[in-house]
């Protein structure tokens, strides 16, 4: 476990998590929000774990942690932190499945991953990016001390998102 909140346990992703990561990445919301990974088998999941999570631990000493409900150890989502080539600062990233929106699960998450980037990794300044039409990421984002910034143009992302930084 990397961080306990009163919800919620955010820990490592294992290649045993393909399955979860499958199903997550192919929701609709993900798709249209975040974007097509091509992980359409759990073979592809493994990939996505192993290059993405799994590498951003060994290159930053952080990434996107799997989200579990504490009690049950059911996981629920992933939120952690990204860092993109473009930006100096890592971003939180989130992304919670469908029937678990609503419940203030990515506030919560979100809210403990900043202050573990804070205090634990001693990193000062965290950013948020959503697409444009993305209001419950917006409102996370907003809840979590984050406000808008500005509409910036990401590589690889076609239009534009919105940039969040802290208050």
């Amino acid at each position: 476990m990397l961080i306990e909140t009163d919800r919620l346990v955010l820990r490592e992703f294992k290649l045993d998590d393909a399955e979860f990561v499958l199903k997550l990445v192919n929701e609709p919301s993900w798709l249209e929000n975040i974007g097509d990974k091509n992980v359409h088998t759990i073979a592809d999941a493994e990939g996505y774990i192993s290059t993405g999570p799994l590498q951003s631990y060994q290159e930053n000493g952080y990434g996107l942690w799997m989200a579990e409900l504490k009690l049950q150890s059911v996981p629920v989502g992933m939120c952690g932190l990204v860092k993109r080539e473009f930006f100096s600062e890592p971003d939180v990233g989130f992304a919670f499945l469908p029937e678990y929106w609503g419940l203030g699960f990515a506030s919560e998450a979100g809210r403990a991953t900043l202050e573990y980037a804070q205090n634990t990794l001693n990193i000062s300044r965290v950013l948020g990016i959503t697409s444009l039409d993305n209001v419950g990421s917006m409102r996370v984002l907003e809840k979590i001390g984050l406000k808008y910034e500005k509409l910036v143009n990401l590589p690889g992302y076609q239009g534009q998102s919105r940039l969040f930084v802290p208050r």
